[in-house]
């Protein structure tokens, strides 16, 4: 069994969490909650980076 792990992320933070090695996905696209955040999905090996709001500064 293959577990999917996606989290909201707001567009401002978005560039953080590419650094850790999620991808942004499409399903927000063209809804009113895309206009602030940004669905993504956890690319990377083993358990899920979950960056800290202090490192995007």
């Amino acid at each position: 069994m293959k577990i999917t792990y996606m989290k909201y992320v707001p567009l401002g933070f978005v560039h953080v969490w590419e650094k850790a090695g999620w991808e942004v996905t499409p399903i927000l696209n063209d809804t009113h909650h895309g206009v602030y955040a940004a669905c993504m999905e956890w690319r990377g090996e083993g358990e899920p980076v979950c960056p800290r709001i202090e490192d995007a500064a």
